[in-house]
């Protein structure tokens, strides 16, 4: 491609790497680029209904409708002119590597498939919540498994200004509580945080999944407030200074920095969100799931146009009778996620801001 088209795509890409999980952005930093994602997806077992979904998403062009494997095979060669070389690369902010891959239409995204939102998105298409979450197009088939095509949710701003907020009293499954395993890379990022935290006997043996995102909760707003931080990116920086950041009055700090004095886009996001509750309230879908790890992406750029959506359903449980006004109990494995504890907490703090 010419310099300014690659420049285009791989802006289109970047973009892209936000839509459903992570946020990320393109730089002018030199130097070998490499594509990264986010999310907590893990492969899907391949089967006959996936097939037929990902022909259905594929593309066609003067040649007639692509198979499942030459659609895939282009977005790999796409990516690869994107980033294999130049002097831009993808910065990401919140998430774990390897989640997202660009898709040929910038539009779209494709993010790993979670056999959790495979199922959670297509149910909240026909919901009164469904208008609030990313518009689902199908499944891809790829090399190491099925991705979702996904709406881009950066598509259509300028160098926008990005955050995402985790909603939710606890931000893990509760299987996870009944794992024993001892990890030392667990332990590792717990010492990162505070080298005094781990017990002798951690220090020795590692910590389990539960100890760490218990202790890691603790030191956000998501224990205190129902909510946190995980990302903000303002004026192409990341402020990466957020896994402190903890009380009422910091969360409500980082907002107002997050907003930079826009009244005119802090109102369009008070009204979004008082739409978002209605819809809540409204939602079979909220009433009849367990939503955990599910984040509010905020998106605004110099234009004055903005968006919120609620993302990322990749821990999302059909559960019957879901306790959403509920703090979570270890004990006695209540399910509570305390969504609403959180929605509220920072609809509040927003309002302050």
């Amino acid at each position: 491609p010419t310099p300014a088209a690659a420049a285009a795509a791989v802006s289109a890409a970047a973009s892209a790497f936000v839509g459903a999980r992570g946020l990320g952005a393109a730089t002018g930093a030199t130097g070998g680029a490499g594509a990264t994602g986010a999310g907590d997806a893990a492969s899907p077992e391949n089967d006959s209904d996936d097939e037929e979904a990902s022909m259905q998403v594929m593309q066609t062009d003067d040649d007639g409708p692509r198979s499942a494997a030459d659609r895939w095979k282009a977005v790999r060669h796409k990516t690869r002119l994107c980033f294999s070389r130049g002097s831009i690369s993808w910065v990401q902010l919140a998430g774990h590597a390897g989640g997202f891959v660009a898709d040929v239409d910038p539009a779209w995204i494709l993010k790993k498939a979670n056999e959790f939102e495979k199922v959670a998105l297509p149910r909240l298409a026909g919901d009164a919540l469904g208008p609030f979450t990313p518009q689902l197009r199908g499944t891809v088939r790829g090399d190491d498994g099925d991705y979702l095509q996904m709406e881009n949710l950066l598509a259509g701003f300028v160098d926008p200004c990005v955050m995402d907020c985790k909603i939710g009293v606890r931000t893990f499954l509760e299987q996870d509580v009944e794992s024993t395993k001892l990890r030392m890379d667990l332990l590792e990022k717990m010492l990162a945080l505070d080298a005094a935290a781990p017990t002798a006997l951690e220090r020795e043996q590692g910590v389990t999944k539960l100890r760490y995102m218990q202790y890691r909760e603790t030191l956000s707003s998501t224990a205190l407030l129902g909510f946190r931080i995980e990302a903000i990116r303002v004026g192409g920086q990341s402020d990466k200074a957020l896994k402190k950041v903890r009380t009422h009055d910091q969360v409500v700090e980082r907002f107002r920095y997050f907003l930079q004095s826009r009244a005119d886009v802090k109102a369009k996001f008070l009204e979004r969100m008082a739409d978002i509750r209605a819809a809540l309230d409204k939602s079979h879908f909220f009433a009849t799931h367990e939503v955990v790890g599910s984040s509010l992406l905020f998106v605004y750029d110099s234009t004055g146009k903005a968006g919120l959506t609620v993302i990322d359903f990749g821990k999302t449980l059909a559960r019957e009778n879901p306790l959403h006004e509920t703090q979570w109990d270890a004990t006695t494995m209540n399910h509570a996620d305390g969504y609403l504890i959180g929605f509220r907490a920072l609809e509040t703090a927003f309002r302050e801001a």
